[in-house]
């Protein structure tokens, strides 16, 4: 079975369960959200070991699920326990001796804002729109992905930068297209949760946020020089290498539809 037939393969299987699951939403989407954070999240730390760093991989996996019961439960306690916990990692690696490195702190910190608060979030707009917002980002975004794909495959000639080769101009572009053509078509089937003005906003957040969360992804691979962040996913590579754009695109999305709409 070559490449894309796998690609096709998984996606026929995890597209359904995803939708499946945002439409049940409340603890089964919280619980999906968990579990893909926790793949995504485990590959980031993953990715830095291999270049000599010691992040607190499981620390923070512990430290994620305990940010998820906060958020299902209500808990008012979000910033006492994150201080807690920024404080417990500053002193762990204060006492590694001459093997201390404050880079391994920065890496932890920043795996759970990288990761771990945008899927959050993303639950978060489960819980405010129902699943429909779910459906639209996720479509839009597999659009986007598609699209870009393709029309990068077959028809790209000229490359958008050397951190991720194998992405064009010309699927760029085209991705950025369906990416606003989805979101508008959407607008037309969810027209009581998205207008046509916030069709082109997602479509726009999506076209460039979600490019730019891809080729960061791929400039990490690229640090530790490997082509894919796990090889989980048959034909897809890691967790991290397919929900790249979603991480970018998530906290934009919530931004504008809780501060700026």
């Amino acid at each position: 079975m070559n490449n894309l037939a796998k690609r096709t393969l998984i996606s026929i299987i995890s597209i359904p369960i995803i939708l499946g699951l945002a439409f049940l939403g409340d603890i089964y989407f919280l619980i999906l959200c968990f579990i893909l954070q926790f793949f995504c999240l485990l590959e980031f730390y993953n990715l830095f070991e291999r270049s000599g760093f010691k992040p607190f991989k499981y620390l923070s996996i512990i430290f994620s699920l305990l940010l998820f019961l906060i958020k299902h439960l209500d808990i008012p306690y979000f910033f006492f326990i994150s201080f807690l916990f920024l404080f417990l990692i500053v002193t762990l690696e204060i006492f590694k001796g001459n093997k201390s490195n404050p880079i391994n702190v920065f890496l932890t910190i920043g795996g759970i804002l990288y990761i771990t608060i945008p899927f959050i979030l993303l639950s978060e707009l489960s819980s405010n729109f129902t699943y429909k917002m779910v459906f639209i980002l996720f479509i839009v975004i597999w659009s986007s992905d598609t699209m870009a794909y393709f029309i990068g495959k077959y028809l790209g000639k000229h490359k958008l930068t050397k951190i991720s080769p194998n992405k064009t101009i010309e699927g760029t572009i085209s991705g950025f297209i369906a990416a606003l053509i989805s979101a508008i078509i959407l607008s037309r089937i969810y027209f009581d949760v998205i207008t046509t003005y916030d069709a082109f906003i997602i479509g726009i957040i999506v076209g460039v946020f979600g490019v730019v969360g891809d080729i960061f992804e791929s400039l990490i691979k690229r640090f530790s020089e490997v082509k894919d962040s796990s090889t989980i996913i048959p034909g897809h590579g890691g967790m991290l290498d397919r929900f790249d754009s979603l991480i970018f695109v998530t906290p934009i999305i919530y931004i504008y539809f809780h501060y700026l709409r």
